[in-house]
């Protein structure tokens, strides 16, 4: 295989386990929404394969890149760097495509990101209603920060 050939597999190789890890968050996405706690389990475990898989793709292809290039090479830009080859066409629009599935699997991450973090939020302000915490509203001391007193509460008597 020439290294023309090797290049274009390892970019190819990258953009498949992008395309998979973004599959894996849509998949996490819906089980967030969801009541079902055993598909956010396989929708977490899933996006973590396909995190490992993209970390590995993308650590062959720059060790690849190095290893042909010399050490410099993982400075030198990707799009500079398939100027040698005889591909370019091809290799420019495979790189534009890592590119925009990089972008869309950071979008993905963040929405899933604040939805759990909005799910986190609604569980504590569920435990606070259940210990009561909210029925003594807040101060503020001498110095500006808020002072509350937790005092214990008997949720129920035998």
């Amino acid at each position: 295989m020439t290294e023309e050939q090797q290049f274009t597999t390892f970019l190819d190789n990258e953009l498949d386990c992008l395309q998979d890890l973004l599959t894996a968050l849509n998949q996490e996405y819906n089980a967030l929404t969801g009541t079902d706690v055993e598909a956010l389990e396989n929708a977490t475990l899933g996006k973590n394969n396909a995190l490992a898989k993209q970390a590995e793709a993308t650590i062959a292809r720059q060790n690849f890149v190095i290893t042909t290039n010399g050490k410099n090479a993982a400075e030198i830009e990707l799009t500079k760097l398939i100027t040698k080859y005889s591909n370019q066409t091809q290799l420019s629009t495979t790189l534009n495509q890592l590119h925009t599935t990089a972008e869309q699997c950071q979008t993905a991450n963040r929405t899933n990101g604040k939805l759990i973090l909005q799910k986190q939020q609604y569980t504590r302000n569920a435990l606070d209603i259940l210990r009561q915490a909210d029925s003594k509203p807040s101060t503020y001391s001498g110095q500006g920060d808020t002072v509350t007193k937790n005092e214990g509460r008997i949720l129920g008597k035998a």
